[in-house]
C-alpha cells in the first residue's frame, strides 16, 4: 500500500467522533459514529477485548453511520471498535468501547411490535423547541433534500427499519401530521401503507379536527371511535384519543376513561399495555389535573397493566410512579427529528424489553 493510502486510513480510522451507544437488547447493540470524511467503516467486536474476531463491514460511503450488530448472546459483555474499511486491525491507540447486552425477561419470546410516533408529515421546520402559550424558544431548522424533505427521509427510513425486523404490527402513536391538513393525512396514510405489517394509529394533538370541515383523522384511516382495543398473542393494547379535537390540548373525558376501566376490569389476569400520544406520567400545563390523576390511579391499582406507552415530548424517556411500583411510563422518540427513532419492543412470556 503507498505511503499516502495508508496514512489516509490511519486519518479516517482515527477521526471518529461522536461514537454513541443509541440502544442495547438481548440479541444486538445499534451504535452511531461520524467520520471525518465520507467512507466506509467496519465495526469489529468480540467478548475477548485483546480479540475482537468479528467484523461488521459498512459499505456506505458517508460521513454519518448507524449500525446495528444482531444475532449477540444475551447478557454477555462485549467489546467494540470503529475502524476504517479494509483495515485487517483497527487502530490499538484506544481502549475498546464495552457493552452488556440486556438480560431477557424469563420465559420464551412471544413476538416483537413497533411504536412510531410524531412523524410529523409536511413538517416545514425541524426541532422546533416549544413550551405552552409562548413563541417557540429555538428557530429550529430547514432542510429540503434534492429528493425529499427531512420528515419524508426520516419516516422512510423508519418504515424501511421496520420492515426489516420481524416486528408482528406497529403503532403510530400520534402526531401524523403538522398540519391536521386532508392532503397531509392521506400522504401520512400512502408512507405507512409502505409497511409490510399491519399497524394501528392514534391522534396526536397535530391530528385534532381544529376549524377543518371534517375530522380527516377520522375519514382517512376510518376511525369511529378512534380509541379501542387490540389484541395479540395473549396481550391487549388500549388504544386511547387523549385530545381534544377542537383544539388539541391534552384530554382524556369520563367516558373515555369509564371505557379504559370497564376493559382492564374485564380481563384482569391478560397483559395490557396502554398506548396514549400525550405523556401523562410526566404531565403537561394542558392536562386537567382530575383526569390525569383517574389514569395514573387506575394504571396502579391494575398489576395487569405492564406499560404506558406515550409520546408528544419527541425525547426518549422511561419513568415510574413517585415511590415506585405499577408499570413503566415509556416515552418514544420522535421520528421526525431522529434518524430511525422508533421504539422496538420484544414482548416474553415473563415481561418485556424496549430499545
Amino acid at each position: 500500500m503507498a505511503l499516502n493510502s495508508l496514512l489516509l486510513c490511519l486519518v479516517l480510522s482515527l477521526s471518529v467522533s461522536e461514537l454513541e451507544i443509541v440502544s442495547v437488547s438481548p440479541h444486538g447493540i445499534n451504535l452511531s459514529f461520524t467520520l471525518a470524511e465520507p467512507a466506509p467503516a467496519v465495526v469489529f467486536y468480540g467478548t475477548d477485548a485483546k480479540n475482537l474476531d468479528s467484523a461488521w463491514p459498512i459499505s456506505n460511503r458517508t460521513r454519518f453511520h448507524l449500525v446495528r450488530l444482531d444475532g449477540l448472546e444475551p447478557d454477555r459483555e462485549y467489546f467494540l471498535r470503529v475502524g476504517a474499511f479494509n483495515q485487517e486491525k483497527p487502530a490499538s491507540w484506544l481502549p475498546p468501547l464495552k457493552v452488556r447486552t440486556l438480560r431477557p425477561p424469563p420465559g420464551g419470546r412471544l413476538f416483537s411490535f413497533a411504536v412510531m410516533n410524531d412523524i410529523h408529515v409536511g413538517q416545514d421546520i425541524n426541532s422546533l423547541m416549544v413550551l405552552p402559550l409562548v413563541p417557540p424558544v429555538t428557530p429550529g431548522f430547514t432542510w429540503k433534500y434534492p429528493v425529499e424533505n427531512y420528515w419524508s427521509f426520516t419516516l422512510r427510513a423508519a418504515v424501511d427499519e421496520i420492515n426489516r425486523t420481524d416486528a408482528a404490527f406497529t403503532i403510530v402513536n400520534g402526531d401524523l401530521t403538522s398540519w391536521f391538513l386532508e392532503k397531509e393525512f392521506r400522504l401520512a396514510k400512502e408512507y405507512l401503507d409502505r409497511l409490510r405489517m399491519p399497524y394501528h394509529v392514534t391522534r396526536g394533538n397535530h391530528d385534532r379536527q381544529g376549524e377543518e370541515p371534517e375530522d380527516w383523522f377520522k375519514v382517512v384511516f376510518g376511525l369511529d371511535p378512534t380509541w379501542r382495543v387490540i389484541e395479540h398473542g395473549g396481550c391487549r393494547f388500549l388504544l386511547l384519543d387523549d385530545n381534544n379535537p377542537k383544539n388539541g390540548l391534552a384530554s382524556l373525558p369520563a367516558g373515555q376513561l369509564d371505557w379504559l376501566e370497564r376493559e382492564l376490569d374485564a380481563r384482569p389476569k391478560t397483559p395490557a399495555f396502554i398506548i396514549s400520544h400525550h405523556p401523562w406520567r410526566a404531565g403537561s400545563p394542558d392536562m386537567r389535573p382530575d383526569e390525569r390523576a383517574r389514569l395514573l390511579e387506575m394504571v396502579k391499582r391494575r398489576p395487569q397493566v405492564v406499560g404506558v406507552i406515550g409520546g408528544h415530548s419527541h425525547r426518549a424517556a422511561v419513568l415510574r410512579l413517585p415511590g415506585g411500583g405499577g408499570p413503566p411510563f415509556i416515552e418514544v422518540p420522535s421520528v421526525a427529528e431522529y434518524m430511525v427513532g422508533y421504539g422496538r419492543f420484544e414482548v416474553y412470556a415473563g415481561g418485556f424489553t424496549y430499545t
